[in-house]
C-alpha cells in the first residue's frame, strides 16, 4: 500500500516541460507515456505528470479553490516512507521555485498539505504533526512568503 500525493499546477507549462524541470532534480528511468501524460521513477519516487481533465478541475475547483491543468503525482511507498518522502521534498521545492502561480499539494485526494494562492503560501501544520516533521524546514527552504499553519480551504 501506498500514499498519493498529487500537487496541482494553475501553469502553462506542459507535461513535457514539467517532466524536464523533474528531470533537472535527478536521475529519470523507467519512462512511459500514459492517456494524458507520462509516469517515470525519480530516485525512489515513482512520478506522474499529467493533464488534468474537465470534471477534476472542476472537482478541484469546489473542493479545493483551483482549477489546475496540469497535476504532478507521487506516490509514496509505506515500506520506506522517510526515504521516498525526502525525495519528494527535494522535487517539490524544485518545482515550486520554477512554476510561479497558484499550486496545491493534497495527499490521498483529500487532505490539503501546502497551498500557493495569491498572497498565501502556506504548510499545513496538521502535516508537521502527523510526524513528517522533516518537512518543517519547507519554509526556509521555500523562503519568504510561506508559512506553516492550519489550511483555512478553499480561497474565493
Amino acid at each position: 500500500m501506498a500514499i498519493e500525493y498529487s500537487l496541482m499546477l494553475d501553469t502553462q507549462k506542459t507535461v513535457r516541460e514539467l517532466t524536464d524541470l523533474c528531470r533537472s532534480a535527478g536521475t529519470i528511468s523507467g519512462e512511459e507515456s500514459l492517456r494524458h501524460g507520462l509516469a517515470f521513477w525519480l530516485f525512489g519516487l515513482r512520478c506522474t505528470v499529467t493533464t488534468v481533465d474537465d470534471r477534476s478541475r472542476e472537482i478541484y475547483q469546489e473542493s479545493f479553490g483551483i482549477t489546475p491543468p496540469v497535476r504532478v503525482g507521487f506516490r509514496i511507498d509505506k515500506d520506506d516512507p522517510e526515504r521516498t518522502m525526502a525525495d519528494m521534498k527535494r522535487v517539490l521545492v524544485m518545482l515550486l521555485h520554477s512554476v510561479p502561480g497558484e499550486a496545491i499539494l493534497v495527499r490521498n485526494g483529500e487532505h490539503v498539505m501546502l497551498r500557493r494562492t495569491g498572497r498565501l503560501a502556506l504548510i499545513n501544520q496538521q502535516w508537521i504533526n502527523d510526524g513528517f516533521s522533516s518537512f518543517g524546514d519547507l519554509v526556509e527552504e521555500l523562503g519568504a512568503g510561506w508559512a506553516i499553519g492550519p489550511d483555512p480551504g478553499p480561497v474565493s
